[in-house]
């Protein structure tokens, strides 16, 4: 089967291409790797799950349409339910390994577990993976008081404890400000280096956390170990004279970045030395003029966290996609493709 479209991931970015997309088009596929475990053996298992790092934010304040909030991961489900409405054929879990150019024009995207697609256009909407904290003692306790992002649930359920988060933009800040909802925990941000939450993160954000009785902003430091007997028990930290002392904590909540998912993707697109894809703005005139986000493969397209220059806010993400749906027509409209 040829398909006119397929995105690859399963965010803000793709589910808003695969809403536009299937819309105005059949043969529509999206295609998202889902959440990632490991068991007590060692087993990785990919469960379904759509999102990307989105779901991960526990009160999204300033997105249009929802005065009094809502989450990230309850956000993604609706746009699953509409992108499934509309006719989106979804394959997840399911995980891209390849991407090439077929002489006639069309691309071929082969994934891990056997699958390949054949289509018109592609859309890389795959986002990031979380950068991981290099430190003694945090892979061993990961999932044992240890977590990158944020826990989603009602934050009353954690009781009286100390909780630690790493990070300063803003999916660091909703995080502190859902977790404050717990009045009998008390919040520690630790904020690395000397660059302060005002430089990073948004006024309302910013307002609040200082607002906020048992939140309490530590910066110049740093995690450097992890101790605790089967559960998180208490921090090493670091401040920037290197003088190290310990933090008693029963959760630490890690948000230092994110990498992009692209190191499946072919040679010939364009990145920078980070890994981040190039579209029209940052390539220029590779193989010819290129539509708005469509990389330096004709009818490659990318939106969202994984593109170079990208504001990694949701709403961008979605606008992204949406747009880079305007550009597929216009290349499906002048390009010569064989019919599907």
């Amino acid at each position: 089967m040829l398909h006119n479209l397929v995105i690859v991931g399963g965010g803000p970015a793709g589910l808003s291409a695969a809403i536009n997309g299937a819309s105005e088009l059949d043969g529509v596929m999206l295609i998202e790797s889902g959440r990632k475990s490991v068991s007590a053996d060692g087993a990785v298992k990919h469960a379904r799950q759509l999102g990307g790092q989105a779901i991960g934010s526990a009160a999204i304040e300033n997105y249009l349409g929802f005065p009094k909030s809502i989450t990230g991961a309850s956000l993604m489900r609706l746009a699953e339910k509409q992108a499934i409405r509309l006719g989106t054929e979804i394959r997840c879990p399911e995980r891209a390994s390849s991407l090439e150019l077929l002489p006639d024009g069309t691309k071929l995207i082969r994934t891990k577990e056997g699958g390949e697609y054949r289509t018109k256009a592609v859309i890389l909407a795959n986002g990031l993976s979380y950068r991981k904290l290099e430190a003694p003692g945090i892979k061993d306790l990961l999932n044992c008081g240890v977590q990158y992002g944020a826990p989603t649930f009602n934050p009353h359920k954690l009781g009286k404890c100390t909780i630690c988060v790493v990070g300063g933009a803003n999916s660091a800040g909703q995080a502190v400000l859902h977790l404050a909802q717990n009045p009998d925990a008390t919040i520690k941000v630790l904020i690395r280096g000397t660059k302060t939450i005002e430089q990073q993160m948004s006024k309302y954000l910013i307002d609040r956390i200082k607002a906020s009785a048992n939140v309490e902003v530590l910066q110049g430091l740093s995690v450097v170990e992890a101790l605790g007997n089967g559960k998180l028990e208490r921090l090493v930290v670091e401040n920037l004279e290197k003088q190290r002392s310990e933090i008693c904590a029963n959760h630490l909540c890690i948000f230092i970045g994110a990498m992009p998912k692209a190191k499946w993707l072919p040679g010939e697109i364009a990145r920078d030395r980070f890994g981040f894809i190039g579209t029209d703005m940052m390539i220029g005139s590779i193989n010819g003029p290129r539509l708005p986000q469509e990389t330096s493969i004709p009818g490659v397209f990318a939106a969202g966290d994984v593109l170079f220059g990208s504001t990694k806010r949701i709403a961008a993400g979605v606008g992204g996609g949406s747009s880079a749906v305007q550009s597929l027509h216009r290349y499906l409209s002048e390009a010569i493709l064989p019919a599907s």
